[in-house]
């Protein structure tokens, strides 16, 4: 991880995410929650793209393989986004729909996520790879 303006600019990403967070935790409709929780996911990729030294914004292949690229370590995590990618098109497109139970469980998993996100900001290096990848 590199030091400078991009752990700033990291962490106001990671506070929305936050208030994204916020939002998903108080929506009634599972396709909001997961849609709110999936945005939040997306804000700490680019925290964590933003404040790596090798990291690009706008890579070809969307925020997770530029998390995959920047971030190693957090592969597991970008693996596990990327599958719920298709998803939350058909969502925002109104073609799919999400379970209650699954949308708590996206949600869950975001939130392990951001706190892993969190941790790196802080820590300035890599935790160990199992605390990067969902349950």
């Amino acid at each position: 991880m590199r030091n400078g303006p991009g752990p700033r600019h990291g962490r106001s990403l990671l506070r929305r995410a936050d208030g994204l967070m916020a939002q998903a935790y108080a929506a009634d409709v599972p396709e909001e929650r997961f849609r709110a929780a999936y945005l939040a996911a997306l804000r700490g990729a680019g925290a964590l793209v933003d404040a790596s030294s090798t990291g690009r914004r706008g890579a070809a292949g969307g925020a997770w393989v530029a998390l995959a690229r920047a971030v190693p370590e957090f592969s597991g995590w970008a693996s596990w986004f990327a599958d719920h990618s298709a998803l939350r098109t058909g969502v925002d497109a109104g073609v799919r729909t999400v379970t209650s139970e699954a949308a708590t469980e996206f949600f869950d998993e975001t939130a392990r996520f951001l706190h892993d996100v969190e941790a790196e900001l802080d820590r300035g290096s890599a935790p160990e790879p199992a605390a990067r990848r969902p349950a």
